[in-house]
């Protein structure tokens, strides 16, 4: 990034503002020389994706969700929190929102 940003000064294009990142990211590297901004991803946390492709282990994932479960059903729980509150998002490894433990 910092090269490409030398490459347009070099044209006469101000670039003032180098921004790079994503978790795989700044999980491996820890100094970023030229760049003005990072944008980590969900690296301070990680989550279920990142231990599924490696990034991190389980007990690297810095958040947990505490719930009731207030219905079982032979396929699935139903549990009195908000999706948002465990995902958004459902993990490709499984097409589940979360992991219970």
């Amino acid at each position: 990034a910092a090269a490409f940003a030398q490459r347009l000064a070099d044209a006469g294009v101000a670039c003032p503002v180098i921004s790079v990142g994503s978790t795989p990211a700044c999980a491996a590297a820890d100094k970023f020389p030229g760049v003005t901004e990072i944008h980590p991803g969900n690296y301070t946390f990680y989550d279920r994706q990142q231990v599924a492709v490696g990034g991190c282990q389980e007990g690297d994932v810095g958040v947990t969700v505490l719930t009731r479960v207030i219905g079982h059903y032979a396929s699935h729980m139903l549990c009195d929190t908000g999706s948002l509150a465990v995902s958004k998002d459902v993990a490709p490894q499984d097409q589940a929102f979360g992991a219970v433990a």
